[in-house]
């Protein structure tokens, strides 16, 4: 369980929300005075603690300095955030403080995750687990271009690429995991080249032809699955559709851990034949190996009340939930803790509250409570 203590900023919010922190359990206490930042971190004894330096009553530097100073809250650490941009004699009086990073707000996507990540080992996934060699027309001043692949489909292909390619241009794609020897060649026409956000690289997207069976069944399985090692087990991660096609076989016999978290975010349709392989390959799985799943999909929750065994030996603890705003018109997913959802005595919880974040009006839930928590009952 991760603890955080973080001062009431809609920004630190926003990234608590990100994917890498929503992976993990986390338990986040949010505080509103320099007083009562230092009160909290005193009980709850955190493992992080994300304060911004302008706080009523006590400055968050001076709340770092009172935290550092305290033997029994060596461990703590501490993100100091600022507004805005930082003078040398700002990061000077940070640093006095005794903070062990500084955050800047506005930041990009994901940035206080890989802050809090390099503070407290947490896993991280930086790089694509599947490599891509474009191989070029002859002739080219390059015959081969290296990029890693950021989305797959059995109709294009995008990769993460520093050179840039001309469109139209033919291509055959060399595909496969690191790690392994297994690969797939498959060509196509450059569609786009386009310049990637917030990085030098380049986005290259293949529009695929004349996929074969093999091809397709092979591009569906590097689409599928993805496993990154965390300080404790593996991280196995799902997209995609699971279906007729879907092959489990390459994915188990990467399960070298016997503790494993499934994260179902990705999951974005199951058919009766493809959640009868998943069945079956979670019956495949060491008996001795422990497993539960994180921010299950809608579609993959959705199963859970038809077909109780889609969870194994398993506990799904959270999962995304489907709302609507009758004043946007616009469908919101939310993801709930399944262990702070308060059930009645038939095991079903009550939708919780939210509002709207584009209007801010009443968000409702958009499902039957006593169909979509039916999984719930099963396994309080």
């Amino acid at each position: 369980m991760l603890k955080v203590v973080t001062s009431n900023n809609t920004a630190i919010f926003r990234e608590l929300k990100s994917p890498n922190f929503q992976q993990l359990e986390m338990e986040q206490t949010v505080v509103t005075t320099g007083a009562e930042a230092l009160e909290k971190v005193r009980a709850v004894r955190p493992d992080l603690v994300v304060l911004d330096v302008d706080l009523p009553e006590m400055k968050g530097t001076d709340v770092c300095k009172l935290i550092k100073s305290d033997p029994e809250l060596v461990d703590v650490r501490v993100i100091l955030v600022v507004t805005g941009g930082l003078a040398r004699e700002d990061v000077d009086k940070l640093s006095d403080s005794g903070c062990d990073d500084i955050l800047t707000i506005p930041t990009p996507a994901e940035d206080l995750y890989s802050h809090a990540a390099r503070l407290l080992n947490l896993p991280q996934r930086q790089r694509s687990r599947v490599r891509a060699q474009v191989l070029m027309p002859s002739g080219s001043r390059m015959p081969v271009l290296r990029g890693e692949v950021t989305h797959i489909s059995l109709e294009a292909v995008d990769i993460a690429i520093e050179q840039s390619v001309s469109l139209g241009t033919e291509v055959k794609l060399r595909l496969g995991r690191t790690g392994t020897g297994q690969a797939v060649l498959v060509k196509g026409t450059v569609v786009s080249c386009e310049e990637a956000k917030d990085t030098l690289t380049k986005t290259l997207r293949v529009k695929l032809e004349g996929l074969r069976l093999e091809d397709e069944r092979a591009l569906a399985d590097l689409a599928l699955w993805e496993v990154v090692e965390r300080r404790k087990g593996l991280l196995v991660m799902l997209r995609g559709d699971i279906i007729e096609k879907t092959d489990f076989d390459g994915l188990l016999s990467q399960l070298s851990s016997l503790d494993l978290t499934f994260d179902m975010a990705g999951v974005r349709y199951l058919n009766s034949t493809g959640i009868r392989r998943w069945v079956e390959f979670l019956e495949r799985i060491d008996t001795e190996a422990k497993y539960h799943f994180v921010r299950c999909s809608v579609a993959f929750v959705t199963q859970l009340g038809l077909v109780s065994r889609a969870v194994g030996r398993g506990k799904v603890v959270s999962f995304m939930a489907p709302y609507y705003c009758e004043m946007c018109d616009r469908e919101n997913q939310q993801l709930l803790q399944t262990k702070s959802l308060p059930a009645d005595g038939g095991g079903i919880p009550t939708p919780p509250d939210f509002d709207c974040p584009q209007c801010g009006g009443p968000l409702e839930f958009d499902e039957l409570p006593e169909r979509f928590f039916a999984f719930m009952a099963a396994q309080r």
